[in-house]
């Protein structure tokens, strides 16, 4: 989006630069320019539209945290309703590509507080995309069934699109959060039992068969060649690396186990919101 009637006419020069470099891919140079852009301005207006323009290059980097950080220097005093919706959206934006969900719902929330309502409407996907990302599934559902009612279509549309909605976003679907610290503490009370509750029952499996080996080793050593002292250091070394090895992997898989089935999850819908038109 070129904003460039936001400029005064000394900075049009630069201003033209800038976004000449950004079309030619040029987007680090571009980035430069519109900093230089931001640097120079004579009022907020300018210097907001050069820093959005500077998030723009950086995004297109890849750059998505330093694009974040660009964006959370604007200052919104006297800024009008369109320039603030481009900057919340922005920063709401990147900090989605981030994985900074909770401030991108933030500036979700900004957008909806302040904003008149023709800019509700613009921001409903990635809000209900950034929400569930943050396991917010309830609020994303709700979030969207109320833009649905605002929309101008025929009824039985609506209708199948709150029936599809109220299918994807059933709470018995919704993917059960395995506590890390809960894991942890159930490994240190039994080596395996962590990753049996964080849903890997062959890593509690394995856990088990090694235990149950050390132990026949270690009873073999001492009892059939009288070695108890080595025996017994058998056990306690295979225990030992089971039982701490195991505690921190149990709350590992448990943290794996919640991304793969938030991600399957929030995969499937937002190829349904996409589809959907949002």
């Amino acid at each position: 989006m070129c904003l460039l009637e936001g400029y005064s006419k000394d900075l049009n020069e630069y201003a033209g630069r800038a976004d000449s470099l950004f079309n030619e891919g040029a987007y680090q140079e571009a980035s430069i320019e519109f900093e230089r852009l931001a640097y120079q301005a004579t009022s907020n207006t300018e210097r907001t539209i050069a820093i959005v323009r500077k998030s723009d290059c950086l995004v297109a980097l890849s750059n998505f945290h330093s694009a974040k950080s660009n964006l959370l220097r604007i200052n919104y005093f006297s800024l009008n309703d369109s320039i603030v919706f481009e900057a919340r959206f922005k920063t709401a934006y990147s900090a989605y590509l981030d994985e900074d969900f909770s401030l991108a719902n933030n500036q979700m929330f900004l957008i909806r507080q302040y904003l008149p309502e023709i800019y509700h409407r613009k921001s409903t996907t990635l809000y209900a995309l950034s929400l569930n990302e943050d396991r917010s599934w309830t609020e994303a559902h709700e979030l969207l069934i109320a833009d649905l009612a605002k929309r101008s279509i025929p009824q039985h549309e609506k209708d199948s699109i709150i029936q599809e909605l109220n299918s994807a976003y059933n709470e018995k679907d919704f993917p059960k959060y395995r506590d890390p610290e809960k894991a942890k503490n159930l490994s240190s009370v039994l080596p395996g039992l962590g990753q049996l509750y964080a849903g890997y029952p062959q890593d509690a499996a394995f856990t088990w068969f090694f235990l149950a080996a050390g132990l026949a080793t270690g009873a073999y050593t001492a009892f059939v060649f009288r070695y108890f002292v080595t025996g017994l250091s058998i056990w306690g070394g295979i225990g030992e690396r089971l039982y701490s090895g195991g505690v921190r992997r149990s709350a590992f898989l448990a943290e794996k186990k919640n991304y793969n089935t938030a991600r399957r999850y929030n995969d499937s819908l937002k190829m349904l919101i996409l589809q959907l038109n949002y």
